[in-house]
């Protein structure tokens, strides 16, 4: 459960930084302090998912919420997002579920 935890802290601090890089209208040395803070954040993030057992499903879960977080930036933001990208993504979902479905129904819940 901590790697889940730690997965989903890195990839929200992540986005986090990068929507408030492009909202805040602020230049790169204003924002130095909160940058400073938050990849200190993310280092804390990657070593525990470096640390964990599952260091390959907390990478994947790592990847897959950047890409969902980051899916939400764009809209928060006003970016527009291709139909491409959104299907593209849609299918990795699908792919993802499928796998996560065959796992519990081979291995069941531990």
């Amino acid at each position: 459960m901590m790697a889940v935890f730690w997965g989903m802290l890195g990839a929200s601090a992540a986005v986090g930084l990068e929507v408030i890089y492009r909202t805040s209208g602020k230049s790169w040395v204003e924002l130095i302090p909160i940058t400073i803070a938050m990849q200190l954040v993310i280092s804390r993030a990657i070593w525990g998912i470096v640390t964990t057992d599952g260091i390959l499903a907390v990478s994947i879960f790592f990847s897959l919420g950047t890409a969902v977080m980051r899916l939400f930036a764009n809209q928060y933001t006003g970016d527009v997002t291709s139909v491409g990208t959104r299907i593209a993504f849609g299918l990795v979902l699908i792919a993802v579920s499928i796998k996560i479905g065959e796992r519990l129904l081979t291995e069941g819940f531990k």
